[in-house]
C-alpha cells in the first residue's frame, strides 16, 4: 500500500493507493476527537450480568446473588471479592469464592485463515485490502496479553505533533500505530516469552464516510483466539469492535 499525506484547505488528508487493485481513496485524517468518540462507542468490555433477590430487605436479611461473568483468557486461580457500597458506606467481602481457568491448547492461524477472518468480518468493506502478512502462521491473540502491553507502556501519552512552520508530519496516527506495533513485537516486559510478538496483532489503515466526509486513520488490530477481530487505538488505548461503516484498506506488519 502507498500512502501520501497532504494538506488541503488547512486540513490534513491522506491518499491511500492499492498498487495491486489500483484503488485510490482520498480521505481526511480523522481528528482525535472523532476517534475517541468511535472507540468509546464500540469499546470491548467484559461481559457480565448479575441480579439480586429480593431487591428490598431489612437489616441482616439474606440477599441472593446470581448471574455470570466472562472468565479471563489467562490460565490460573482467581478469587472473587464483592464490595457492597452506598453513599457513606462501603464493605468488602474478601475471597467470596475461587475458580480455576485451565490451560487451553494454543490456537494457531495461517496467514490465509487470517485473511478469511478479515473478509468474513468486513464483507465487501474488505474488498481490495492490501494484506502484508510476512509469517505463514500466527498464534491467536490473547486479550490479557494485549492489555498487559497497554498497561506497561505509555505510547498513548505521546503528543500529537505537526510542525506547521516546516510542514513536517512529526507524529500522527501512523506513528502511533507503528510505535505500539513495536511494543507488541518486542514486549520488553516479558523477554522470556514475548507473547504478542508471536500473536496475530497488526497495523492497519481504515477509511469510512461520516457526516458527508471521508476519513482515513491508522491504528492497530488483532485476531483473538475465538476468531474475533478487534481494533486497538494507540492514541487512547481503547480496544473496540468493528464499526459498521469502516472499510479496511491495509493490514500487516
Amino acid at each position: 500500500m502507498l500512502t501520501r499525506k497532504f494538506v488541503k484547505e488547512g486540513k490534513k488528508f491522506v491518499k491511500l493507493e492499492n498498487p495491486v487493485t489500483g484503488q485510490v481513496i482520498e480521505a481526511e485524517l480523522a481528528p482525535r476527537e472523532v476517534i475517541d468518540e468511535i472507540s468509546k462507542q464500540y469499546e470491548v468490555k467484559l461481559e457480565y450480568n448479575f441480579s439480586v433477590e429480593p431487591a428490598e430487605v431489612k437489616p441482616h436479611d439474606k440477599v441472593n446473588l446470581s448471574g455470570y461473568f466472562e472468565a479471563p483468557d489467562r490460565e490460573g486461580e482467581y478469587e472473587i471479592d464483592i464490595t457492597i457500597r452506598t453513599k457513606g458506606y462501603s464493605h468488602m467481602l474478601p475471597s467470596v469464592v475461587k475458580f480455576q481457568v485451565k490451560k487451553e491448547e494454543l490456537v494457531i492461524f495461517t496467514a490465509q485463515e487470517i485473511i478469511q477472518i478479515v473478509n468474513q468480518t468486513f464483507g465487501e468493506r474488505a474488498k481490495g485490502c492490501d494484506f502484508k502478512l510476512p509469517d505463514a502462521k500466527y498464534y491467536g491473540a490473547k486479550l490479557a496479553d494485549i492489555q498487559a502491553v497497554l498497561q506497561q507502556t505509555k505510547i498513548n501519552r505521546l503528543p500529537y505533533i505537526i510542525e506547521e512552520e516546516t510542514g513536517v508530519e512529526a507524529y500522527d496516527c501512523d506513528n502511533y500505530s507503528s510505535a505500539l506495533m513495536g511494543a507488541f513485537q518486542c514486549d520488553p516486559y516479558k523477554p522470556e516469552w514475548r507473547p504478542t510478538g508471536k500473536q496475530a496483532v497488526f497495523e492497519c489503515w481504515v477509511w469510512w464516510k461520516q457526516n458527508n466526509k471521508v476519513y482515513g486513520h491508522a491504528l492497530n488490530c488483532a485476531i483473538l483466539e475465538n476468531r474475533k477481530f478487534i481494533f486497538i487505538e494507540p492514541q487512547n488505548y481503547r480496544i473496540f469492535d468493528v464499526p459498521e461503516n469502516w472499510h479496511i484498506f491495509y493490514m500487516g506488519r
